[in-house]
């Protein structure tokens, strides 16, 4: 790994666990404890995203008779993040910090769908408030 490479990854987490306040997985002291943690969080991740997936194609159903399907745009956004993820695992090349930067790439995607999905089909207009919190 270069040192352009590290310090443009460094710098990149670094904002990110700014931005979200607490970093995630954080606390960890090995790799193994970062790739589980990472994994872990990724499987909360997924039930979130599926919950919110689940309560917006509920509404989507009770305030239209043509109903979008959310599966189609589900499936092409998790084909997306295979692929996208996918590539940062091979631009970290042959080191181990490879897994990490994947499994960072597979979380940081399932909490931006989880909210877009959350804006998109959740927030009701005016003083209402959302059918789930905002995640």
């Amino acid at each position: 790994m270069t040192i352009t490479r590290f310090l443009l990854l460094a710098i990149s987490i670094s904002f990110a666990a700014h931005a979200a306040g607490t970093p995630i997985c954080g606390a960890t002291s090995t790799t193994a404890e970062t790739r589980t943690c990472l994994e872990n969080e990724t499987v909360k991740a997924e039930a979130q995203l599926k919950a919110y997936l689940n309560a917006a194609q509920a509404q989507a159903a009770q305030m239209t008779d043509k109903a979008p399907s959310l599966a189609h745009a589900q499936d092409a956004w998790l084909e997306y993040r295979k692929q996208h993820c996918g590539d940062v695992y091979l631009f970290w090349g042959s080191g181990s910090f490879r897994y990490d930067a994947a499994a960072q790439c597979n979380l940081e995607l399932t909490h931006a769908r989880t909210h877009e999905v959350w804006s998109a089909f959740l927030v009701r207009f005016g003083n209402s408030p959302s059918v789930l919190p905002e995640p």
